[in-house]
């Protein structure tokens, strides 16, 4: 036998199935039979080792929270806002540009409107919001004045 032939018995049997734990070259480090031992001699466990790719890089998030899919720049669907200024026949032509800060301006000022209704629902000691307490902002404060009329149906 060879050097290397008598090192390898002397270390330990490696088994040909999943379920058999190999032993260690170092007789003092035990690994359970969830574990594998890497090349560098660290413990890992199987299902790390499953999870990693190819390329020996982690996994990729399996949570259903994509960042790539769910950050969004506006709230309000920009198509929609599109066509509502194309409907506008004052209005030629419309950039990309223009039609975000639109959006965006749209949702600030929803945003704006919505906060000040529900002071005015707290100050009335209710947690549910009504018309009432929208037309009571849009009557107090003037920079809602040109609303003044518009929920009257």
């Amino acid at each position: 036998m060879s050097d290397t032939e008598e090192k390898m018995e002397s270390a330990g049997s490696v088994g040909t199935n999943d379920n058999t734990v190999s032993e260690s070259l170092d007789p003092s480090i035990k690994l359970n039979e969830n574990q594998i031992e890497s090349d560098d001699g660290e413990s890992i466990d199987k299902e790390s080792d499953k999870q990693l790719s190819k390329k020996g890089s982690p996994p990729k998030s399996t949570d259903s929270h994509d960042p790539e899919k769910s950050e969004r720049l506006t709230r309000l669907p920009i198509a929609r806002i599109r066509t509502l200024v194309k409907a506008d026949q004052d209005i030629a032509l419309a950039t990309q540009e223009s039609i975000f800060l639109i959006t965006k301006c749209t949702e600030l000022f929803i945003e704006y409107l919505a906060k000040e209704t529900h002071k005015k629902t707290l100050a009335s000691k209710r947690k549910t919001m009504q018309k009432a307490d929208l037309d009571s902002v849009i009557d107090v404060m003037d920079e809602f004045s040109f609303l003044e009329g518009i929920l009257d149906t």
